[in-house]
């Protein structure tokens, strides 16, 4: 079901262009009630309202709609929606790679990066299969949470008031669902490897990626979304740092419930354990840089602006654990590291 429209009066977006246009933007310092704005602007921005008769009302109610249906989870929440779909916007605009998409893909990535954890519940699949939660049965063994995530995208391109969609063509419309399922699905960590493989390939190959190729456009299109949704390894480690605490909470919780359910904890989801340091740096070390270093062979702005700061930020994480003799080596480490999580201003 949908939920209740928002009542207020429909704003006017006159936020400024300025911060949603830098690399290192730090979403955790919009105030709330600008978060909806900020994500309206970007679409102005990209002219997509316009192209594809796409009333603001509409648009204003659709992200209304994703707002409300995150959940306050400490990292997979409406702020990390925003963090995401800027990333995916100067990706886009600073990174150049919109030259490789077309004006719709730009619609439907800028759609997938807001919607692309809606109703997250902030733990993984493997604890929903656990508990014999409703929806792996719904979905099967596979990207419950993603096609979860699209399941409620869906019911609300299906209602007029938030249908962002409704001023395509019908053979738009199938293009852009049928787009917009193959990039959420591309979200799944456990589908990583597989696409940085594949993406690696096609890189190999002499032939340069085209616009004119579908298929370079559904690896490109899932490439990007991948990107955005890390990029908060990307930012400075004044701005992206907290992220890292932010999930490491989430985690624990994880492993909180697990206990609550009498099921074994899982060792990275123990808050007696889980060292966010050694967490970070292995993480954006192993998985984010290695993506990030293949991108920058398709887009050379990441090597220069996002690379050297993902290094920087996984240098920062390695310098703060403890010597491998220090008796401490082989604590958990969540003290010192707290910060307020984006769910205290949503």
């Amino acid at each position: 079901m949908i939920s209740q429209s928002p009542t207020k009066t429909f704003p006017a977006y006159d936020y400024p262009a300025e911060p949603y246009e830098q690399w290192d933007f730090d979403v955790l310092q919009i105030p709330k009630e600008e978060l909806s704005k900020v994500i309206i602007n970007m679409f102005k921005h990209l002219n997509l309202l316009s192209a594809f008769n796409i009333a603001e009302r509409t648009l204003y109610t659709f992200v209304e709609e994703i707002r409300l249906k995150y959940l306050l989870n400490p990292y997979h929440n409406f702020v990390h929606a925003v963090d995401v779909t800027q990333m995916m916007f100067v990706l886009l605009t600073h990174g150049n790679a919109k030259q490789f998409f077309t004006h719709l893909d730009t619609l439907i990535l800028m759609t997938a990066a807001v919607c692309h954890d809606v109703e997250h519940p902030g733990v993984n699949q493997a604890f929903l299969a656990a508990i014999k939660d409703p929806r792996v049965a719904k979905y099967g063994n596979s990207s419950v949470l993603e096609k979860h995530h699209l399941g409620v995208t869906f019911a609300l391109l299906a209602d007029p008031r938030t249908d962002v969609f409704a001023g395509l063509s019908v053979a738009q419309a199938e293009e852009a669902r049928k787009s917009l399922r193959n990039i959420v699905l591309a979200t799944d960590m456990a589908r990583h490897k597989e696409i940085s493989e594949t993406f690696q390939r096609r890189l190999d190959v002499p032939e340069p990626l085209s616009c004119n190729s579908e298929e370079d456009r559904v690896l490109l299109s899932q490439m990007i979304m991948k990107c955005a949704d890390l990029g908060n390894v990307t930012r400075s480690w004044k701005v992206g740092s907290p992220w890292c605490t932010f999930l490491a909470e989430e985690f624990s919780r994880q492993g909180d419930q697990e206990e609550q359910h009498g099921l074994p904890v899982t060792p990275m989801m123990d808050r007696r354990l889980i060292d966010v340091r050694k967490q970070s740096a292995g993480f954006i070390g192993f998985m984010a840089l290695p993506m990030f270093e293949l991108a920058a062979r398709w887009l050379p702005e990441l090597g220069m602006h996002v690379v050297p700061a993902i290094r920087a930020n996984v240098d920062l994480w390695k310098s703060m654990l403890p010597p491998p003799e220090d008796p401490a080596a082989g604590e958990g480490c969540l003290h010192g590291f707290e910060h307020s999580t984006p769910i205290d201003f949503v």
